[in-house]
């Protein structure tokens, strides 16, 4: 995993690149209309003919991360029981420097998947709703992991990872808290230094078989949810891919839906060792709250990287 630079996310496609796009790579798709759906750190979504979503990339790094959706979803489409994005055009675009890939797909109809959606009337977790989650869970890692990396999906070290995280919050991050929070700087600091320390010194931590995970179920914005059939619609937004340790695809969905949702998978797909997976996906996200922190400063300066502050305060008085 390579050190972060921030780049430049700042970089938006237009409306008429994105049409000139979709019209030079993808000829036989008439646009009657076009508008934009959504943006990412990294991408621009637009809806094409009230049907279609079209993903473009802003820059290198993204446009490499849409190339590995395109190549990987087909593969995973024959595995996987959820819907997931069916590639119907790909194609290239002008950038800001450089031709840039996008792809686009029939929209899966469904909202965000919050909390809310997965508690019944009595507080217990559905279960029809984990176990859908849990089988696509197992369906992802079962795919072999030589096949995975011959489509360009990278496996990563989580020590290398959290090495170089830990690394940018002391070059980037401790800095601007003690210079815009000088108060509790030192707290924040030793926060961030004791979780990295616990996670990195316990070898423990990456005895595991690597496997392909989604990399980036972050709740809402991943999975989608049918209210009319009370069932998951969908999982989008497969640009996170990796071969990795299989307990990092949880943590996520940890802090989005709580521990008792988490405790309702692993009866589905049950763990060698909860309290250690517990423990690890508490790092996982203390570790990224910093590294959004670190992100926010690159692209936004301290003004976006002061939001976090607070959820990184609330990270450290959950732990102590």
């Amino acid at each position: 995993t390579e050190r972060y630079e921030p780049g430049d996310y700042r970089i938006e496609v237009p409306v008429d690149a994105a049409r000139t796009g979709i019209e030079e790579s993808c000829p036989d798709l008439a646009i009657k209309n076009i508008e934009q759906y959504g943006k990412g750190v990294g991408d621009s979504i637009f809806r094409v003919n009230d049907e279609y979503l079209f993903k473009f990339a802003k820059h290198e790094e993204a446009s490499n991360a849409l190339e590995k959706e395109i190549a990987m979803l087909p593969e995973l489409k024959k595995r996987v029981t959820l819907p997931i994005p069916e590639v119907e055009y790909e194609g290239f675009y002008q950038g800001k420097e450089e031709a840039q890939r996008f792809f686009g797909y029939g929209e899966i109809k469904g909202i965000g998947l919050k909390r809310e959606h997965i508690v019944t009337k009595d507080g217990s977790i559905k279960e029809e709703l984990t176990k859908q989650l849990a089988g696509f869970m197992k369906e992802i890692q079962s795919y072999d992991v030589e096949e995975a990396k011959v489509r360009g999906v990278p496996e990563v070290d989580p020590r290398v990872r959290y090495e170089n995280e830990r690394a940018d919050a002391r070059e980037q991050l401790y800095p601007f808290l003690e210079e815009q929070f000088s108060t509790e700087a030192a707290q924040l600091e030793r926060f961030i230094e004791e979780s990295f320390e616990k996670y990195l010194a316990d070898g423990e931590n990456f005895n595991f078989t690597p496997k392909l995970i989604h990399g980036d179920l972050e709740g809402p914005d991943a999975i989608l949810y049918d209210p009319e059939q009370d069932k998951i619609a969908g999982v989008i937004d497969f640009g996170g891919l990796e071969i990795g340790d299989p307990d990092r695809e949880l943590w996520r969905l940890y802090a989005h839906y709580g521990r008792d949702f988490i405790e309702a998978v692993l009866k589905s797909n049950p763990h060698s060792d909860p309290e250690r997976l517990y423990r690890k996906m508490e790092f996982f996200w203390a570790a990224q709250e910093a590294h959004r922190m670190v992100r926010r400063l690159g692209v936004e300066g301290p003004a976006g990287a002061e939001l976090l502050v607070g959820r990184l305060r609330k990270r450290m008085e959950a732990d102590t």
